[in-house]
Parts: structure tokens; sequence; C-alpha cells
């Protein structure tokens, strides 16, 4: 494992949050590379099964990511790069986030939403950054309501996501 850290199967699937089925089925479309041994997962393989999910998510099934990995016309090695990495989960619940803040769980998972991730359930467990997040919202929901609160989330992200359109565009042009 060239000295980094190996996962086994259930922890790869542990730190990406999904069943270890989903592991095996992106080992069967060739998007997962194991190693060998015991732990044949490195730390960049958490952020593809992420992003694959993700994709799945938003539309794009699995299979036309194995399929252009496979006729090289993609790559996902670029989430071995240490610039790459994003929020694992936590063993905590939005439902148990919802109840440390004292915050209504229904507006914690319409918070999220309005960030732009998909729909929430208070069973899923949060990232490690949701605490902080909430942390803000908690105080801003003292102040506004709640219909105010979403919609400033909303024009918050809205905002972030211009944001990178416009650097992207700018990287693309200079």
């Amino acid at each position: 494992m060239s000295g980094r850290a190996g996962l086994s199967r259930e922890a790869l699937a542990e730190r990406a949050a999904v069943d270890p089925g989903v592991v095996d089925r992106l080992v069967a479309l060739g998007i997962l590379t194991p190693g060998e041994g015991a732990e044949p997962y490195l730390p960049g393989d958490v952020h593809r099964v992420r992003l694959v999910v993700a994709c799945e998510e938003a539309g794009m099934g699995a299979e036309a990511v194995g399929r252009a990995l496979a006729e090289g016309r993609f790559s996902l090695s670029f989430l071995d790069l240490p610039h790459y990495r994003w929020a694992a989960r936590t063993d905590t619940t939005y439902a148990e986030l919802a109840q440390d803040l004292g915050l209504p769980v229904d507006l914690v998972l319409d918070v999220r939403a309005a960030l732009g991730s998909p729909r929430r359930s208070p069973r899923d467990r949060i990232r490690e950054d949701d605490r902080a997040i909430f942390e803000l919202i908690r105080m801003a929901a003292a102040i506004l309501d709640r219909d105010a609160l979403l919609r400033t989330t909303r024009v918050y992200a809205e905002a972030v996501r211009r944001i990178v359109e416009a650097e992207a565009a700018l990287f693309d042009r200079y």
C-alpha cells in the first residue's frame, strides 16, 4: 500500500456512509480497484464512492461512470490528491444534531436541502462540518423566521454556486 493507511471493505463503506454492497458494485463496475490484503482500499476511494453516489443522486448512473473510466474518457485519480478532501460522515444523525441544538429536525433538514444537498432523512449521519454550520443556523434562527432563514440560506448557496461558475470560467479563459 506504499506506506499509506489502507481500509477494509467495511471501513470504506462506513466512511463513505454507504452499504458494503455499494462498494462491491463499484468494484464490479471498475470504479474501485482494490489492492491486496485485508485493507485493500485507499483514503481516496472514500471520495470516489461519495462522488459516484452523488452522481447517481443527480441522475448519472454509476454504469456510465464505469464505462467512461474503462474507455479512458474520464479519471477519478484526482481524488487521491491532498486538496480533494471533503468532510466525512460522523456517528451523529440529523435528528440528534437537531435535538442537541434545540432546533426542529424539519428545519435542519430544510436548511441542509437549501444549501444544495439532496434531501436527507433524520436518521442520516451528519458531515463533520455540519455541527459548525448549524451552530450558526441556530443563532440566525433566534432572530429570523423560518421563511427568511431558508430564503437567505438559498441566496447564500446560489451566490457560492455563481462564484464557482465565474472562477471556473476565469480558469478556462486564462
